[in-house]
């Protein structure tokens, strides 16, 4: 309510965190609006790829104001401002990846136990008869800006937000020709193991978007035949290839030079690669 929102501090209002979204990609367009040259790296770059951007918030931080229609006022404003960087057919796709923190996931487990009805597993520093939200609350830290009965609300918002989303994408898609506007909330663990996933898969897209062409793929596969067993039976393998991790920048001549040697793989015969051994896959320690 007002009352709640009134003790919110400076920048964790609905309005606040759109209007922050806004100015972000305002300074994104700016700047590749300003890259009238890149590294000269030969043809392998391709200059006229669409970026995607990607928004990194927490779910304490965006959500510390669940109130839904601050939220879509906020993503209304949005919307229109971000059209510009769509229509200049300099970004495909934008992603607000709202990060989920340990106060959150502590909940999120209160609140399966709940549903569940299985309290055994529910540790705390007393157990009540019955459980109440004041008695999960009580769980997690008392500064998180979230209480249980709170995530309700959390949720509701989530959802009216993707269906405005949804909505004004159908309408855009009635109404204009211009390239359409692709806006996503995401959500994703706090934890290194996501992050690291989150990294490759950067890595992937902007390796296989930048320098991937009709005639040059940078997916390298590795093809060689295995030796024929006792009994005469012989075997193929295809092992595909990909970097998860780039030292350098993306158009710099170092990475040009990671883009050749994959190639260089990919073109290799099979009587180029040398079998050691083999050994039994049930052998294998995995």
């Amino acid at each position: 309510g007002n009352e709640g929102q009134s003790r919110l501090p400076n920048g964790f209002s609905a309005k606040s965190s759109w209007d922050y979204f806004g100015s972000l990609v305002d300074e994104v367009e700016g700047k590749l609006s300003r890259r009238s040259t890149l590294d000269q790296i030969g043809d392998s770059w391709n200059k006229n790829q669409l970026y995607s951007i990607t928004l990194f918030t927490t779910d304490t931080t965006l959500f510390a104001d669940a109130n839904t229609s601050s939220h879509l006022d906020g993503l209304d404003r949005f919307w229109t401002r971000i059209s510009s960087v769509f229509h200049s057919n300099m970004v495909s796709k934008i992603t607000i990846m709202v990060v989920e923190t340990s106060n959150m996931t502590q909940m999120m487990e209160a609140l399966k136990t709940i549903s569940s009805g299985d309290t055994s597993a529910v540790n705390a520093r007393s157990e009540p008869d019955n459980l109440s939200d004041e008695y999960f609350n009580n769980m997690v830290d008392d500064n998180t800006l979230l209480s249980v009965s709170n995530r309700f609300e959390v949720l509701r918002c989530v959802n009216n937000i993707r269906q405005r989303i949804h909505d004004l994408s159908e309408a855009q898609v009635e109404t204009t020709s211009t390239a359409p506007i692709d806006l996503r909330l995401d959500f994703m663990e706090g934890g290194p193991i996501s992050f690291q996933k989150l990294l490759q898969k950067f890595v992937k897209e902007t390796f296989s978007q930048s320098y991937a062409s009709a005639s040059r793929c940078v997916h390298g596969r590795l093809c060689f035949d295995l030796p024929e067993d006792l009994d005469g039976n012989m075997c193929s393998i295809s092992l595909d290839l990909q970097y998860t991790v780039l030292p350098h920048s993306i158009q710099a001549l170092r990475t040009l030079d990671l883009v050749k040697d994959m190639q260089q793989i990919t073109s290799m015969t099979s009587s180029s690669v040398k079998v050691i051994q083999a050994v039994p896959l049930a052998s294998v320690d995995s």
